[in-house]
């Protein structure tokens, strides 16, 4: 999907967010109800004018049928009269109208309960619970009040008359009480689990858009970080690499500003800073030598979060110091893998800059061995598949269950059955893993940094080695150990990749 296809999704989200509301949601309904009970409407309110036709009513009746439907179709087709109150009070009270006319028309009657049974509902709906119960409690005064005038006989009902007695009142009214209760009180926990609903959904999009950003500035950070080598031609371009790293990494991770220091000798100098340690300031190199990022040291808290050192062989070339995040407490597990990376990028990017000084290099040659080094860098596999590559990996001994595995599918590994398929499965994630392996036999231990990825692996999922004596082999601790597997894995899974496509 391209980013302007993805840009559209990104808008379709926002719209989402603002429309995905439960007042949203009530103005859409409340639209709905008032075109569906203006239709309805127009229906009974003929219906309900047969009778003055045969001379049954008195002309008040009609005149206030009148209104009623004047009024109801002017709220709901008039633009200028489509604010929400407005809009949801003219319904409530042509509810609450319509079911005292019907009392007072034809005393105890269906069509006056479902009227004030509808009005209970709308406005447990449109208002909340505090509504309903309002809306419940005026529908039994209604109803006591014209039931008080008909049995007493100061009201006539023009239809008929469904009870004289008081005992038919009270039990209507009773039934009323309860059955407006469930209603209201059933109305009301739907909206409230909509209402969480509606929220989770706006917080999933609202994660999503994130992610989104996130990812996307990640991949441009990488993808311009790949080329800061590209055309190294003397100290000065050097410089403005480092200058640009530096700028695109406080600007992935959101940071207040940060610094690069390369080697010079014993001393850890600083190269390039924004906002953050002076240009010149020098650190002991072995005071700073740590096998992973670390906290900074008390003196540079203040502005500084965490700290990268990087490797070529067993020698520090640089140190890349990042200050803290603007807009959340603490960087993520993947933005230290990114700050990770970024230091080994610049390692390697002042390594060639070092071999090729002095020198004359064809451009093409040197930026070969820039996009050789880096293409990693470009892309990082689905988050699902390389699930699917660690569980295969813990099941490496495992053909049965390698064969039965969605990683075989994911690969389109053919066989005759489901063990040649797991065999096959095997045998390609041993040789994924082969391809993190340097050249040369393996040195003794303390191995070096550049064997840590396949030695991780290696021993882990092939040699079955406990994570404990791992760490030990390398002198590295637990938190390392974590960062240099994550790292090798995504390596074996680009590698599945490019090979089944």
């Amino acid at each position: 999907m391209s980013i302007n296809k993805f840009g559209l999704f990104l808008q379709s989200l926002d719209e989402f967010e603002k429309n995905a509301s439960l007042q949203e949601l009530r103005k859409r309904l409340l639209k709905s109800l008032l075109t569906t009970g203006v239709w309805i409407g127009l229906v009974l309110y003929v219906i309900g004018l047969t009778p003055f036709v045969f001379g049954k009513l008195t002309i008040w009746y009609p005149i206030i049928y009148t209104i009623i439907m004047a009024w109801l179709m002017a709220i709901t087709f008039i633009k200028a009269l489509s604010f929400y109150t407005l809009r949801v009070f003219s319904l409530l009270s042509f509810l609450y109208i319509m079911g005292i006319l019907n009392l007072f028309l034809g005393g105890l009657n269906a069509g006056a309960a479902l009227f004030f049974l509808t009005f209970t509902a709308i406005f447990t709906l449109l208002v909340g619970i505090r509504g309903g119960i309002l809306a419940l409690a005026s529908s039994i005064i209604a109803i006591t009040i014209v039931g008080i005038e008909i049995t007493q006989g100061y009201v006539t009902p023009s239809w008929y008359y469904s009870a004289i007695e008081v005992s038919p009142w009270i039990i209507t009214s009773l039934t009323m009480i309860l059955m407006g209760a469930l209603l209201a009180i059933s109305i009301s926990t739907l909206v409230r689990s909509l209402d969480e609903q509606l929220r989770k959904a706006v917080a999933l999009a609202n994660d999503l858009s994130l992610a989104y950003e996130a990812t996307r500035r990640e991949n441009v950070y990488r993808y311009q970080l790949r080329h800061l080598g590209d055309n190294l031609d003397g100290e000065d371009s050097l410089q403005t690499r480092l200058e640009d790293g530096l700028k695109l990494l406080c600007h992935t991770l959101d940071s207040t500003g940060g610094f690069i220091a390369t080697r010079q000798f014993d001393r850890l100098v600083v190269r390039v800073s924004l906002a953050s340690v002076a240009v010149g300031e020098q650190f002991n190199a072995i005071e700073m030598s740590f096998e992973d990022v670390y906290k900074p040291p008390a003196g540079l808290a203040d502005t500084l979060t965490w700290m990268a050192p990087a490797y070529k062989g067993d020698k520090q070339l640089t140190l890349i110091g990042i200050g803290h995040p603007k807009n959340k407490h603490q960087y993520s597990e993947n933005d230290l893998d990114l700050l990770a990376e970024a230091a080994n990028k610049v390692a390697s990017i002042v390594a060639l800059a070092e071999i090729y000084s002095g020198e004359t290099v064809h451009e093409k040659s040197l930026h070969s061995e820039s996009s050789e080094l880096f293409t990693t860098l470009d892309s990082n596999p689905d988050p699902q598949f390389l699930k699917m590559v660690e569980d295969v990996l813990k099941k490496l001994a495992d053909t049965i269950t390698l064969g039965q595995s969605p990683l075989s599918q994911e690969l389109k590994i053919s066989g005759e059955t489901h063990i040649d398929r797991g065999k096959i499965l095997r045998e390609k994630l041993v040789n994924a893993i082969e391809t993190l392996r340097p050249n040369g036999n393996r040195p003794p231990e303390p191995i070096p940094h550049e064997w840590e990825n396949y030695a991780v692996l290696h021993d882990a999922y092939v040699e079955r080695v406990a994570n404990r004596e791992i760490m030990a082999r390398l002198y590295i601790s637990e938190g390392t150990f974590n960062r240099i597997r994550r790292k090798a894995l995504r390596g074996v899974a680009r590698y599945l990749l490019e090979k089944s496509n």
